[in-house]
């Protein structure tokens, strides 16, 4: 799994790290939390897709009027909440 800690990043705010991805043929900037960005780079490597078609999919399913990030942060919390949740 890439280590994005030495991914350079230009923050405006502590704790959040700027990503340029794409979304299907469209470059977008996404600032998210350090763990946010780790999180979704372990989802896509286990679903065995690659970081922008992940994104591109979550963006494609968010609902009207909620941001990119917003999507992003509540995609992570769900997929590992069903993880837990589904029986072993």
């Amino acid at each position: 799994m890439p280590n994005l800690s030495r991914a350079p990043s230009h923050n405006r705010e502590p704790g959040l790290i700027t990503r340029n991805i794409w979304i299907g043929d469209h470059r977008t900037s996404v600032r998210l939390e350090h763990e946010h960005w780790e999180l979704l780079v372990h989802i896509a490597h286990r679903e065995k897709i690659n970081l922008n078609e992940l994104c591109s999919g979550i963006a494609a399913r968010k609902p009207e009027g909620r941001s990119l990030t917003s999507a992003l942060r509540v995609f992570v919390s769900t997929y590992f909440r069903n993880q837990v949740a589904e029986p072993t």
